[in-house]
């Protein structure tokens, strides 16, 4: 009887025990199935310590990573996605999401390892492929920011989640947004997040001014103002408003006249999540109607985030709706005006979707900005642009990359217009004031200078009162001249971005010289971030030819008694062209020179192969369109040895060296003498005058007479 007894207490305790972990996990089960994870995680965490099944446990666990990674703790879910893993759960989405929970704590190297190793269990999904990319990516991006930088709002932000603003005015003086904070109407907690239930907030501008930018030491975030002050924000409709819920209101559009609202709201029963529905609430004096349902599905599908465009006949709207790519989509519904209600839902298309999750939507005509977590991103939820083709087909999806994005959830982007200047953003990245931040957003433009010193070729010296002018794509033109040390600049104002200049040079007693440059496709790299953008200063320096001395061409080389021109020497000659071309009123003598040592080819010598060479380089200016009345061929021969100028650069010779005969003879070494061979073998130009007038010119004025 004692045995017997025995066996049924020890069954009795085992079924109790049982029963009482089964309850565990069964709670914890619901809360999770009712998307209440701040609840649920802890319940797991009770029903694990308890639990014997090893199988089990490791479900426990994979689930808890689950609530974490829900409740946007990516360092939580990795480590108890490892364990789950560990614990060898049985199913691979294990191993993407402790990928992810990697990225988006911006540990790239081992989330790039974690997205392999996933790639190779399952080879057939993708998304192991696009984590991979997302890493190698992630970090360009930060190599390399883009020209925004974000504020933190720190005037309406919250210790609790601030989140989803929308401008209330087409002046975008108003802005409605989303928070948990203590002022909320609904008092309690949401079991998701463990913050209040949020409700829709209203904050106006104190005054409209220009947006003077401040000083920044660092690309990214400023905790300093850049823009107008905006009010202490309120419940949009005051505490006895008929908007906001005692369970979650957020994500709102106003329609382009002002007097349509539409909103998310999210209902909620015990142990029951109702999903997330559209309403839409009238304007009444200065506060909105009672709201009513927008009927956009005929199931318990999620629908909400809604975006209206500025013409008011189209919704955009992200939901959970059958007939998707996976996870939430974006969405849209066209207003029938005869029926007085919002049509079938489209599905925005795979260019815009993917298996994950895409939110939020923000349409401007042809641009539509969107929150995923699905595309190649940073980290959790980046921020993405898309366009459309000429057909109004979605064609490309484009990160808008860091200081937008980051590894931490960047979501709910608003801007002014398409252009993408200024706007909003939230985020729950480091330093913010608590939660999801609100943070404020300016494109810095690019800023560009242009500076340079004009110097004398022959002596190096800086030259002053230099006319400088420049002439833009744009159809600008602009002049300055060169100070006393040579000096000129054209500053922030009057170099644009995107434009082609054509510089000229002008001096009295000197050769006319142009130049190019440009603002097109200036990397970010190359720009300095000052008060007022990013600064690139562009250097153009050019060196004047005096005009009452000869003029080396350089590169003018030819095989040993030959005249044949090489490629290099035509090369040459088309500089000399743009000289003439800049100096249309120069007649110039080309002269070509020898060596000392005789050529035996031509009965002439160096004479006669001097003025072969000197004719070709002739002939070559006229087929380029020179007028042969502006040019003279001479051979000069071995008849004016070369004389080393003060800007010489090269061994052997100091400036004043003239390289005669007697001089070449008496250096040192072979190498020595072939230099000043070398330089003797040159080609050259002086100018004649300066009075000469063209034939179109003269035709012109025959013309006129």
């Amino acid at each position: 009887m004692k045995k017997f007894y025995f066996i049924i207490l020890t069954f009795l305790f085992i079924t109790l025990t049982c029963s009482a972990q089964t309850k565990q996990l069964i709670s914890a089960d619901n809360a999770f199935d009712a998307r209440e994870y701040f609840v649920a995680k802890d319940l797991y965490k009770k029903a694990y310590s308890k639990e014997k099944d090893r199988k089990i446990k490791a479900e426990i666990r994979f689930k808890m990573a689950e609530c974490y990674r829900m409740m946007a703790d990516y360092k939580m879910a990795a480590t108890y996605y490892k364990q789950a893993i560990k614990m060898k759960y049985d199913d691979s989405i294990a191993k993407l999401y402790y990928a992810d929970a990697l990225k988006a704590q911006a540990l790239y190297e081992e989330a790039a390892e974690a997205y392999a190793d996933y790639r190779k269990t399952n080879p057939a999904d993708q998304r192991g492929e696009i984590g991979v990319e997302s890493c190698k990516k992630s970090q360009d991006w930060l190599d390399s920011p883009s020209r925004y930088v974000l504020e933190n709002m720190s005037l309406i932000n919250s210790k609790k989640s601030d989140f989803a603003p929308s401008y209330g005015k087409s002046d975008f003086t108003v802005l409605y947004f989303t928070s948990a904070r203590d002022a909320s109407s609904g008092k309690d907690v949401d079991g998701w997040t463990g913050e209040s239930f949020t409700d829709l907030f209203i904050t106006t501008q104190e005054r409209k001014t220009n947006r003077p930018t401040s000083s920044r030491s660092s690309r990214g975030s400023s905790s300093k103002s850049t823009g107008p002050k905006w009010k202490e924000p309120v419940l949009i409709d005051g505490e006895d408003g008929v908007v906001n819920s005692p369970f979650n209101e957020g994500g709102c559009t106003v329609d382009p006249r002002g007097t349509k609202l539409f909103f998310t709201r999210c209902g909620k029963e015990k142990n029951k999540d109702l999903g997330c529905s559209i309403y839409e609430s009238r304007k009444k004096g200065k506060s909105w109607a009672n709201p009513t349902p927008v009927v956009l599905v005929n199931d318990s599908s999620t629908v909400g985030h809604p975006s209206i465009t500025a013409d008011g006949k189209r919704l955009y709207f992200a939901s959970d709706m059958p007939g998707g790519y996976g996870g939430k989509d974006i969405w849209y519904s066209v207003y029938d005006k005869r029926k007085r209600k919002w049509g079938a839902p489209v599905n925005a298309g795979e260019v815009i979707n993917t298996s994950y999750d895409e939110m939020y939507p923000n349409i401007h005509d042809d641009v539509l900005f969107f929150t995923s977590d699905g595309h190649v991103g940073m980290g959790g939820f980046d921020i993405y642009k898309a366009t459309k083709d000429t057909s109004g087909n979605w064609v490309a999806v484009e990160n808008m990359q860091y200081p937008i994005n980051t590894n931490a959830d960047d979501f709910s982007i608003i801007f002014e217009n398409n252009k993408a200047e200024n706007g909003f953003v939230a985020s729950n990245r480091k330093g913010g004031k608590g939660g999801d931040d609100i943070y404020k957003v300016k494109l810095l433009p690019r800023l560009f200078m242009l500076q340079g010193v004009v110097t004398d070729a022959k002596t190096g010296s800086e030259l002053g009162n230099v006319k400088v002018s420049m002439v833009g794509s744009d159809g600008t033109s602009l002049q300055v001249t060169t100070d006393a040390n040579g000096s000129y600049l054209f500053g922030v104002d009057q170099v644009a971005d995107n434009t082609t200049y054509k510089l000229t040079f002008e001096k009295n007693d000197y050769l006319n010289k142009s130049g190019d440059v440009t603002t097109l496709g200036v990397l970010i790299s190359a720009f300095e971030l000052t008060n007022d953008g990013y600064l690139h200063t562009m250097v153009h320096d050019k060196a004047l030819e005096p005009i009452r001395r000869p003029i080396v061409l350089p590169k003018i080389e030819y095989d040993v008694d030959k005249y044949d021109l090489r490629i290099e020497s035509m090369d040459a000659l088309d500089e000399l062209v743009e000289v003439l071309l800049d100096n249309p009123n120069i007649v110039i003598e080309l002269r070509a020179h020898t060596d000392y040592r005789q050529t035996r080819s031509y009965k002439g010598g160096n004479m006669e192969l001097s003025q072969y060479r000197a004719d070709t380089c002739v002939a070559y200016l006229i087929s380029k369109g020179i007028e042969s009345g502006r040019l003279s061929a001479v051979g000069k021969g071995a008849t004016e040895p070369f004389t080393i100028p003060k800007t010489y650069e090269g061994d052997y010779f100091d400036a004043g060296d003239k390289l005669s005969r007697s001089f070449i003879d008496k250096l040192r070494n072979a190498e020595e003498k072939e230099a000043g061979h070398q330089l003797n073998r040159r080609t050259d130009f002086k100018v004649l005058r300066d009075d000469y007038v063209p034939s179109y010119e003269e035709e012109n004025q025959g013309e006129d007479n």
